[in-house]
């Protein structure tokens, strides 16, 4: 390959890499566990809004306590999918239970789970083999729980998929005991108390410049232990929810979530879990007083109680079929930081969307029995620093040495300054200043975030390419052979190229930015 040629690929590799690169997880061989309550691929896009080419049928339209009934996910156009899931809930009440056991399913075809239940409640692919027809068993609940819904998703292809076709099983026998269950969302009783913060209440509060008693602040939360209970209560902007973390670190994953929703169609509590850099919802038990209420301007309000120890179930983090449950405790009698985070829902789901805007967090872990008053911070000043630093390295100062050493050799007509050509000096003065910002910055955000961590992006894998080629220039500078070397071609070579692929790995790296 001409040495032209390389250096067009390279300057079409730098434009690729100012643009997002979609990636994500396909699932081959059926849904995962924490898919079962919502039925939503994790495919980082929407489902279609138009009819479905595909449907749920059922052998009888109503049912008896113990009924066996015949479910068909089908084709009703002969278009084939590959993945499915499917599981049925109440029609109301407490809707977030699984309810009903599969009995009879095709092992070539599909896998079951039991989410958060010893009845095998939930099924998926097997696959991702082409099929236009599924016949399940499924054996209704030994009591009448009302009317119940089946709900299914139809996965065509990776971006083309359906999340939530439901059809409506009758109750022939009328609800045999009326269910109760404490996380019952009521509308909001009375007006969140900001007065009782820093007195009888600890408030975390943002934007870090407003003030309560002036009321300009964006999103405020209140907590105030109980004995052995804790109320909490939220306020904020936002469409669709509200999440409060609890963390051991100011990194999201292994943090406890409890979400507040509230939209024209989904007003629910969630509970959750971060195992990483994502969400998986859990079954819970624990949270009670649960009240919402949406204002004039938009805000959201939610008041809800939890026990102040807390011990989660949960299922371990990418292990395969089968799954295995764990045990992990959030108790408040210990300090945590405090995350708040908000933003839209999935169309046609109660399936939280990625955060808009970056979470605050507490500038330090909160004692959850003193009545303090805290500012939460949404980019720690090390990474401020850090993004400012590599900002200045990688747009103007490496933007200057690159176009001064490519386009201006000539501009200056040979003259010299301090020993050197004034287009060098310019180019080296620029480059020295690029390796000094960059290893600051570097260093700086690796001491923030104690080394290497597990869950590291893409971003850090970047970061450390620059990183290193950035120091391999600064070495080799110093064997640069005399202008009239034999080996003064390969040496330009070799700089020039590295050069040019430390620009594309840097503008891979404010694209990242952009996008998260």
């Amino acid at each position: 390959m001409a040495k032209h040629d390389i250096e067009l690929l390279l300057m079409v590799l730098s434009v690729m890499a100012s643009f997002d690169i979609k990636t994500g997880n396909a699932f081959p061989t059926g849904g995962l566990f924490k898919t079962c309550i919502n039925l939503l691929p994790k495919h980082h896009t929407e489902q279609q809004e138009g009819p479905s080419p595909y449907l749920v049928e059922v052998s009888q339209e109503s049912y008896y306590p113990g009924d066996r009934i015949t479910i068909e996910l089908k084709s009703a156009t002969q278009k084939s999918f590959r993945g499915f899931q499917v599981m049925a809930q109440r029609r109301h009440g407490d809707t977030e239970e699984v309810v009903g056991e599969f009995t009879e399913y095709s092992q070539k075809y599909c896998k079951v789970f039991a989410w958060y239940s010893e009845k095998n409640n939930c099924v998926t692919h097997n696959s991702n083999k082409d099929k236009t027809s599924i016949v399940l068993k499924w054996k209704s609940p030994s009591v009448s729980l009302g009317d119940i819904v089946i709900r299914a998703a139809f996965v065509e292809n990776y971006e083309v998929f359906w999340a939530n076709l439901t059809t409506v099983l009758m109750a022939n026998v009328p609800v045999q005991a009326e269910q109760t269950y404490p996380w019952q969302v009521s509308r909001l009783s009375s007006a969140i108390n900001l007065d009782e913060c820093g007195r009888s209440k600890g408030c975390m509060v943002h934007p870090n410049y407003c003030t309560l008693s002036a009321g300009n602040c964006d999103y405020v939360v209140t907590y105030q232990t109980k004995g052995n209970v804790v109320d909490f209560e939220v306020q904020g902007k936002s469409d669709g929810y509200l999440t409060l973390s609890f963390s051991g670190d100011i990194y999201m994953g292994d943090d406890e979530t409890i979400t507040c929703v509230l939209t024209d169609h989904v007003v629910q509590i969630q509970h959750g879990y971060n195992p990483s850099l994502y969400n998986e919802r859990i079954r819970h038990s624990h949270l009670s007083n649960v009240q919402m209420a949406r204002g004039e301007d938009n805000t959201m309000y939610c008041r809800f109680r939890r026990p102040v120890d807390i011990t989660l179930n949960l299922v371990k983090a990418d292990e395969g079929f089968p799954y295995t449950f764990y045990n992990k405790s959030y108790n408040l009698a210990s300090d945590w930081y405090l995350f708040v985070g908000w933003g839209n829902i999935y169309k046609g789901t109660d399936v939280v969307n990625k955060h808009v805007e970056l979470p605050f967090v507490s500038p330090h872990k909160v004692d959850f029995q003193k009545a303090e008053v805290i500012y939460g911070k949404a980019i720690p000043i090390p990474v401020q620093a850090h993004s400012a630093l590599m900002l200045i390295a990688w747009m103007p100062l490496a933007g200057v040495a690159m176009v001064i050493s490519r386009h201006y050799r000539h501009a200056y007509h040979e003259r010299i300054f301090c020993g050197a050509k004034i287009w060098f000096q310019i180019h080296r003065a620029c480059m020295l200043l690029v390796a000094s910002l960059t290893t600051a910055g570097f260093v700086l955000i690796f001491i923030h975030v104690n080394g290497w961590r597990e869950v590291a992006s893409l971003h850090a894998a970047f970061g450390i390419a620059v990183m290193a080629i950035t120091l391999f220039q600064v070495v080799i500078a110093f064997f640069r052979p005399a202008p009239d070397s034999k080996r003064r071609p390969l040496f330009t070579w070799i700089h020039r190229m590295s050069g040019k692929v430390s620009h594309i790995c840097a503008g891979r790296e404010f694209r990242f930015l952009s996008i998260h």
